[in-house]
């Protein structure tokens, strides 16, 4: 930094003719930021300015200061109590040192609060974590994708009344919905891993890898910091699945485990989609909370009272039931905005009716109100829009061959249980009931919203993995069963089988996605496990010489015209 900024800096200078700085908050390599007063308001705010000494040449500094405007921008189009308000943004001249003005927060970061607490409450967490999920819920319907949530990045302002509230910042790396001009885009295409904007280890996978980011990001970065305050642990998503809360610490309910583990997941599309669905599941996590405390307040004996009877070969509901929650979740979730859930007021009544007339049981609950039930008749997907399935007995089989490249050797024998397996790849017709229940993005190759009435029997194709994926989590839902992509050795068994009994498309110019990720065979050599890629397979019409054997990784979000994919239905919901 040079004398003149230096001067321009030093506390109790007036910055801008506006500006009297009256403090050091905080530096880091790109800024400082101040506690100022306005002169002329005498109100105080912060102050933050971008220092350009780290910059490595003019692009890298045009790049810093596009990406301080566009905090500046970010911030002044979002109002809600939960995020942090800029006031002002300006430019000294003199020196070129661009400055954005905001509310100032009496309070300290969420990491410094919870480092000092030692031990952080699941109230404490759920209450933090619902505030900022508003807060980002304004931002993301403003076209916003925060992108660097941490605990840092987050204020906590201890209110008057003992209130607590939670205040996000630092939007410097925010990505913005296009909106029609250049440039924006360009600041949003870093590279995967330490270059990418953010912090690492708060990333999701697909920001990590360099994939397309979107909110669901921040929906992870949420349930990643409620971990780590929980359990003052990061858990290494891409390598393992996280180890479950309420192992760690025995006083965290099992549903809130529930919620975090699937806001962590790898895949974008198995998380809540929405930062107000996630805190409509913390939400319904305090209802359930709230409720067992009643009914077990109800059912504890008093002084010299003998326990209540209960029913032989039932027990209560307690907070280990996971089914209950889980179904009380999904109902909060798709909640409409108003008019609140049939579920709610279905489950409240029997909560009052089991606290002034003695006990409920699960089993009851669940016949009760239907959960786990396929799609009632009236709007139940039609038979047409139904895979049908054919069931093969498996056995042993060949996979692999000698002649192949280093991804398919060696040739080596492996068993295949029972499966049932659609006869058909997924067709147009049935991928377009998904879509059109779901709103979800049609293929590319329909060239519009749905298929022509000509293609509507053919494979669907020119999906990615993704999509395939989400096919089978929504036929799960809708008909009560468990579906998934096939796996590779299933699909080499039909390859292979010459008794295939009504199995169509297979090794027909069309290749299909599996549910499997790339990973040497048993005795390969320089094969490297990758989690992050996909195996499809099959022949396409235009390499005939391919062998059928032969395996082919892409990244999930890969598309072809040719490649579509097969569904197996399973048993008990189980896998291999």
């Amino acid at each position: 930094m040079n004398s003149n900024l230096e001067n321009q800096l030093e506390i109790g200078s007036v910055l801008d003719g506006k500006y009297r700085i009256d403090d050091l908050l905080g530096q880091g390599g790109m800024g400082m930021v101040f506690r100022v007063t306005h002169v002329q308001l005498k109100k105080t705010f912060a102050l933050k300015v971008m220092l350009f000494d780290q910059a490595k040449d003019e692009a890298d500094r045009a790049n810093r200061l596009a990406r301080f405007r566009r905090e500046a921008e970010v911030l002044a189009r979002i109002s809600h109590p939960n995020i942090v308000m800029v006031t002002d943004f300006g430019v000294v001249s003199e020196e070129q040192l661009p400055y954005i003005v905001m509310e100032f927060i009496e309070g300290t970061t969420l990491r410094k609060y919870a480092m000092a607490q030692g031990e952080v409450t699941v109230d404490f967490a759920i209450d933090v974590a619902k505030q900022i999920c508003a807060g980002l819920h304004a931002a993301h319907a403003q076209g916003v994708v925060h992108r660097d949530l941490k605990p840092e990045n987050v204020m906590l302002q201890f209110l008057a009344d003992g209130d607590v509230m939670a205040r996000v910042l630092d939007f410097g790396i925010a990505k913005l919905a296009p909106d029609g001009t250049e440039g924006t885009e360009a600041l949003t295409t870093d590279g995967p891993g330490l270059g990418s904007p953010g912090t690492p280890k708060y990333m999701a996978p697909e920001q990590i890898f360099g994939h397309p980011v979107d909110i669901r990001a921040d929906v992870f970065a949420i349930c990643l910091m409620v971990y780590e305050l929980l359990t003052k642990k990061l858990p290494t998503v891409l390598l393992a699945d996280p180890k479950p809360l309420d192992s760690i610490r025995p006083d965290i309910p099992v549903q809130l485990d529930t919620i975090i583990r699937k806001g962590l997941a790898k895949l974008p599309e198995d998380r809540q989609q929405t930062a107000i669905a996630l805190r409509r599941e913390f939400d319904a996590l305090e209802q359930s909370v709230a409720a067992e405390a009643v009914l077990r307040d109800r059912l504890t004996p008093g002084k010299g009272q003998a326990a209540l009877p209960t029913t032989p070969g039932f027990e209560p509901v307690t907070m280990s039931h996971r089914a209950l929650t889980q179904a009380i979740l999904v109902d909060q979730t798709s909640a409409p905005k108003s008019g609140g859930s049939p579920l709610k007021w279905v489950a409240v009544p029997v909560l009052l009716a089991a606290i002034g007339g003695g006990w409920f049981f699960y089993p009851q609950i669940n016949a009760a109100l239907g959960l786990g039930k396929p799609a009632t008749a009236s709007n139940a997907i039609p038979a047409a829009a139904m895979p049908s399935f054919i069931a093969f007995p498996g056995g042993t089989v060949t996979i692999g061959s000698d002649r192949g490249d280093k991804l398919s050797r060696p040739e080596h024998p492996e068993k295949v249980s029972p499966f049932q397996v659609s006869a058909t790849l997924v067709t147009n017709r049935q991928y377009y009931e998904f879509v059109k229940r779901t709103s979800y993005k049609p293929p590319a190759v329909w060239n519009g919203p749905e298929p022509s009435p000509k293609e509507a029997e053919k494979p669907v194709t020119g999906v990615s993995w993704n999509d395939a994926n989400a096919y089978c989590q929504w036929l799960g839902k809708e008909t009560g069963k468990s579906y998934r992509l096939v796996s590779e050795r299933e699909w080499e068994y039909l390859a292979r089988n010459t008794d295939r009994r009504g199995i169509q498309d297979i090794l027909k110019g069309f290749l299909e996605w599996t549910r499997d990720s790339q990973a040497g065979y048993p005795g390969a050599s320089k094969v490297e496990s990758d989690s992050t890629v996909r195996i499809f397979r099959g022949r396409p019409e235009d390499h005939p010489e391919e062998e059928k054997t032969f395996r082919f990784p892409q990244k999930p979000d890969f598309t072809y015209e040719l490649l579509g994919f097969r569904i197996v239905q399973e048993a008990g919901g189980g896998g291999q």
